[in-house]
């Protein structure tokens, strides 16, 4: 075949799971090709964790995800845990630091974590071709042919620059930046590994084009939603709430069932609630609202142990000429007490000296389990990661293939599997990738 080119593995996605897997095959001797849509590896791995990328934790575990088999889950983590992860990256130079358990690199720098991580996969042998779009795949029994599509720059530069880089860093950038493939490229592989990512954050890239060919293959996918968003409330929320932070937790249900519950920074936003907490339980809330049902959010502002005794003894440590609002602002935020007093039923203006207990047991109540409806979420443009994708049920737990279809691999975030904040869904993207590049087999070619 005219203008084919041929490669033991081919991976379509440059994110932290495709990373992973072409550093992991190319290591192996293995000829690997990685296409990336996006004029660089990594965009959304170099802004992760508030551009310091929390790339795993100590306390990763099975039952901080969501899926459709959880026996995969934990066969996967079991596999490649955090340990495994952390010793990965020190590999290629990345010194780890840890805070309470969250890892993160030593530079604090999420950018420099996907540049290295970038140039690591350069160094090991593997081509990438940035600027490249999936246009087709076509399974042929055999293997695969994938046609590719590359958006040539403005300038029309094509290939490298021909200045030489200041450090391995800075040149594997310039390299993911520059390398080009013809337009109408095919590419012939026995080992096809989709990794471009799940709906989330579409302006880094992922635009959830992979579904579309699992849909094609007839195989089974959840209806991928957003997770790790923020909520929307009805009333009685109010949005002169918004810029408020505090500790407290969240509770979500729907008909009388609990769906997931957390504690943390709850932020107010202008719609409603986020913050680590909310975004934590929002994954479960959105997919019961997609399915028509009720959800509602409880809302608790105590610190663990309080109660309407304390609160009573707090509030009348006051002078009694003192206001209520005024005492309850060393226990909340000046901004959220007058729409408390008021869920309560108690007078703004109200006295220490007026304050009985029964006004504490009634306020106690409001500030432990006020109750909102849900009545939306923010989009994929504002949300974390996906929620849904290919069922786990349908891969192989130890190598990611697909079953039934020999040489198909999917990972990362094309997966059923969302986890919460904290590096989870990190963590899930470099094993899978892990493990999906220790399996290739890279045995023949096509063409």
């Amino acid at each position: 075949m005219n203008n084919v080119k041929p490669c033991d593995v081919l991976i379509i996605g440059g994110g932290a799971a495709g990373l992973a897997a072409a550093l992991t095959a190319a290591r192996r001797g293995l000829k690997v090709c990685l296409l990336e849509k996006n004029d660089r590896c990594g965009k959304k791995l170099s802004q992760t964790g508030n551009g310091r990328c929390n790339y795993t934790n100590k306390a990763i575990a099975p039952s901080a995800y969501n899926s459709d088999s959880m026996e995969t889950v934990e066969t996967v983590l079991s596999a490649f845990g955090w340990q495994q992860t952390v010793a990965f990256f020190e590999g290629i130079g990345i010194v780890p630091s840890f805070r309470e358990g969250y890892c993160y690199p030593a530079s604090g720098e999420a950018r420099s974590f996907s540049d290295m991580l970038t140039a690591a996969v350069s160094d090991a042998g593997a081509e990438i071709i940035a600027s490249c779009t999936m246009t087709g795949i076509e399974e042929t029994g055999g293997g695969f042919l994938v046609s590719a599509e590359r958006t040539i720059e403005s300038n029309g530069k094509k290939g490298p620059s021909g200045k030489k880089a200041a450090s391995k860093v800075s040149e594997a950038a310039e390299k993911a930046k520059n390398l080009v493939s013809e337009k109408g490229m095919t590419y012939c592989t026995k080992s096809l590994v989709l990794a471009s990512g799940g709906a989330a954050a579409p302006k880094t890239g992922s635009a959830g084009e992979g579904y579309r060919f699992l849909e094609g293959l007839g195989l089974p996918l959840v209806k991928p939603l957003p997770a790790l968003t923020s909520l929307h409330l009805g009333k009685p929320y109010d949005p002169a709430l918004f810029g408020i932070r505090a500790q407290g937790s969240v509770l979500v249900r729907s008909e009388g069932k609990v769906l997931s519950e957390d504690r943390g920074e709850i932020q107010f936003a202008k719609e409603g609630l986020s913050g680590i907490p909310v975004m934590n339980v929002s994954g479960r809330a959105v997919r019961a609202l997609d399915a028509g049902k009720p959800v509602e959010l409880i809302l608790n502002m105590f610190p663990e142990g309080m109660s309407a005794e304390i609160l009573f003894s707090i509030v009348k440590k006051s002078g009694r000429e003192r206001t209520v609002s005024l005492a309850l602002t060393g226990l909340l935020s000046y901004k959220s007490v007058p729409f408390f007093l008021a869920q309560a039923g108690l007078k703004r203006d109200m006295t220490v000296g007026a304050f009985q207990m029964q006004d504490a047991e009634k306020l106690c109540k409001v500030l432990t389990g006020l109750t909102f409806p849900v009545t939306g979420f923010a989009d994929f443009n504002r949300a974390q990661v996906t929620s849904g994708g290919l069922l786990l049920a349908s891969i192989s737990p130890t190598t990611m293939e697909v079953k039934g279809h020999p040489g198909l691999y999917v990972i990362g975030e094309m997966l059923n599997c969302d986890g919460s904040c904290g590096g989870y869904n990190l963590q899930w993207a470099f094993a899978t990738g892990y493990l999906s590049g220790q399996a290739v087999c890279g045995k023949g070619k096509l063409c």
